[in-house]
């Protein structure tokens, strides 16, 4: 079983949305036990989460934008040089499986 490599980028993002949330929750509990908290580092936290996941969404719509003006697969492979390599796959494919049949 293949297991799909993650990218670099959307590891950042899931470890920035962890470690705010962390400082978030972090706040509260210190809020309910009685202590003082500063209302501007959790206003900070969500802030960050949300402009970190906006510019993450934006930078994979240019990255898909960009894929479909130069045609090019999630894998950096040219469509049309993958639709050839798919065509010669299936032609060999049915040679073998017609060449079987025969025997």
């Amino acid at each position: 079983m293949h297991k799909e490599k993650t990218e670099f980028s959307k590891g950042i993002i899931v470890w920035i949305v962890i470690l705010c949330w962390l400082g978030i929750i972090a706040s509260f509990v210190l809020a309910f036990m009685g202590l003082e908290t500063n209302d501007t580092v959790t206003v900070a936290l969500i802030t960050t989460i949300l402009g970190s996941c906006v510019s993450y969404f934006l930078y994979q719509a240019k990255l898909k934008m960009s894929r479909n003006q130069y045609k090019i697969d999630e894998d950096g492979v040219p469509f049309n040089y993958k639709q050839k390599l798919n065509d010669e796959v299936n032609k060999m494919k049915d040679e073998l499986i017609s060449k079987i049949k025969k025997d």
